[in-house]
């Protein structure tokens, strides 16, 4: 009994002599602990920041993603009709083409009403060189839609991979929004 007491009490004198160096401790940790939290919290503030700005940037590329889309819809509506069009001046061209034929035989056969037919010849040979221009005129704006929609095509994908991109680069924000979020309530839970 009489050794076990001076052991106790030499215990609590040991004890009481560490109790300002673990609170030294403690509150240094502590410091270290707060430390990383600030640096945990400005991190989040500045991913915040950087997913705000990602995603307005986002929305105008949806934006001009829908834009070029109604341009595309429009293009190929017109091209749709010009391709009616010119289908349509295809076959005057080949009625016109056919009548030519047959004029001309007409010609050949009838000499004697040359001058008559010669003139039914012309007017038909004005008729056919407007409608020619007209089939060349479609042609041109056949080409020019054409043109047009290979580019909007080009610029509906680019913009396609651009959007994916940046969903990516906003999952892997996310991502570590997430991690820094875990990381920041371990350090309260434990600090």
């Amino acid at each position: 009994m009489s050794s076990t007491k001076p052991l106790t009490s030499n215990m609590r004198l040991m004890m009481s002599n560490m109790r300002p160096m673990m609170s030294n401790i403690y509150d240094k940790q502590h410091k270290v602990i707060d430390g990383k939290c600030e640096v945990m919290k400005r991190q989040h503030k500045n991913i915040v920041k950087q997913l705000e700005a990602i995603n307005k940037e986002l929305r105008s590329w949806k934006s001009s993603c829908k834009a070029i889309g109604r341009e595309h819809k429009v293009i190929s509506r017109e091209h749709k009709m010009i391709s009616k069009q010119l289908k349509a001046f295809d076959r005057k061209c080949k009625v016109f083409d056919r009548n030519y034929n047959t004029f001309y035989k007409q010609c050949e056969a009838m000499n004697r009403q040359h001058e008559n037919i010669n003139e039914q010849l012309e007017a038909f040979n004005k008729d056919l060189k407007v409608i020619k221009k007209q089939h060349e005129d479609a042609d041109k704006l056949l080409k020019i839609f054409d043109k047009l929609l290979e580019t909007s095509d080009r610029q509906c994908k680019a913009f396609s991979r651009q959007c994916k991109a940046f969903n990516k680069k906003l999952e892997a924000f996310n991502r570590d929004h997430k991690a820094i979020n875990k990381q920041c309530k371990v350090i309260t839970v434990n600090g």
